[in-house]
């Protein structure tokens, strides 16, 4: 069985450092026969009919077929199998569920522009049924002003459930060679023979021992150097952002999961798209993240 990683083409501008990323991702994963999938997904209106050829938005359609033309190029570097696909829909998000269903994917990539709807979607109509109802892990890309993503990679350490996925994105996307950790907390007031510094370091350790990204870095990387920082400050938000700066690219865990806690998924996300000038990476895993890391940090956390 492969190891499938999706990337629904809708913006050309950004579809081909989609496309490069979830190479990247599948590279970590080639001993599984790993492939990325590419596809363009073609919406329609309610007067459509969708056996017929959408005769609208044809240069738009144009430039995702090229882009898809071009993808093999891509992903050349990465060693990788590339298939594309188009389909026809009324809902990109229903179209791209439909895609994760059918080919068993493991893992898809969305452009998200940083900002949360205001209206009856949280991150966007095609974006918010992916993340709610996906079986496999989600990964929101939100680029940063000069494009690049693989010089230097961020991970957000925390207790989150989705910290783990966070951290193997990370790993996967830091093709370059740079990697950091960073744990940020308020300060700890009880007194006890070890410290607060102490034992958020302990919890990155903890991270990367249960996940194996060392081993996934040291595969994925061009050259190798890693990072491990801890900072206990009241200023939680001005601490990723001074450390973010240093970095192309910052990958975040979500949250949690559940249809109330959706509402807030893209808060801190949204406030370092807005505030810090480099790419954003959300990630969200499936119901299956290994319950150890999770158990191991919310332990340390209480020690």
């Amino acid at each position: 069985m492969s190891h499938r990683i999706m990337v629904p083409v809708v913006d050309p501008e950004t579809g081909s450092d989609l496309i490069r990323m979830a190479a990247a991702s599948a590279h970590a994963h080639e001993d599984e026969n790993a492939e990325v999938m590419a596809v363009n997904v073609i919406k329609v209106t309610q007067q459509t009919i969708l056996s017929r050829e959408p005769e609208f938005e044809a240069e738009h359609i144009k430039q995702r077929r090229a882009l898809l033309s071009s993808a093999r190029d891509i992903v050349s570097e990465f060693n990788v199998g590339l298939r594309t696909r188009e389909i026809v829909g009324r809902n990109a998000g229903s179209a791209v569920l439909k895609i994760i269903k059918e080919e068993n994917v493991d893992h898809v990539l969305l452009h998200w522009n940083g900002t949360r709807s205001v209206r009856n979607y949280v991150l966007g109509s095609s974006i918010d049924p992916v993340v709610g109802r996906a079986s496999c892990d989600v990964t929101l890309v939100t680029f940063g002003p000069e494009g690049d993503w693989s010089d230097s990679v961020l991970v957000l350490v925390g207790q989150g459930p989705h910290t783990p996925i966070a951290a193997r994105r990370g790993a996967e996307f830091a093709t370059k060679g740079k990697l950091g950790f960073l744990n940020v907390q308020e300060p700890d007031h009880t007194d006890d023979n070890h410290s607060p510094e102490g034992r958020r370091g302990d919890i990155i350790e903890t991270l990367i021992a249960e996940t194996g990204v060392m081993e996934t870095f040291v595969k994925n990387a061009e050259e190798l150097c890693i990072e491990r920082s801890v900072a206990v400050t009241a200023d939680i938000e001005q601490a990723i952002l001074t450390h973010a700066s240093e970095y192309d690219t910052i990958c975040i865990g979500a949250p949690r999961s559940g249809p109330v806690a959706r509402a807030i998924f893209g808060s801190l996300p949204e406030t370092i798209s807005e505030k810090a000038n480099c790419t954003v990476v959300t990630a969200h895993g499936t119901d299956g993240l290994p319950m150890s890391v999770r158990e191991a940090i919310v332990r340390q956390l209480k020690i």
